[in-house]
């Protein structure tokens, strides 16, 4: 379980990065995905099947000790 203020940072920061993306500001949302890996988080972009959408998931990486 993911502690709800870590939750909030980094669904903030994938907000930002997705604002940063439709805003063509590619610098800044490789940066905030520097950010968000560099927490231990794996990104998932892609599209949504059923509208065309892009979509951003996101999750925890593993860590080897972790249970």
């Amino acid at each position: 379980m993911i502690d709800p203020d870590k939750q909030a940072e980094i669904d903030a920061l994938v907000a930002a990065r997705i604002k940063a993306r439709t805003d063509k500001d590619f610098a800044e949302a490789d940066r905030i995905r520097e950010v968000i890996v560099s927490m231990g988080v794996t990104i998932m972009d892609g599209r949504d099947p059923i509208t065309g959408e892009w979509i951003t998931r996101w999750e925890i990486r593993d860590r080897p000790g972790s249970e």
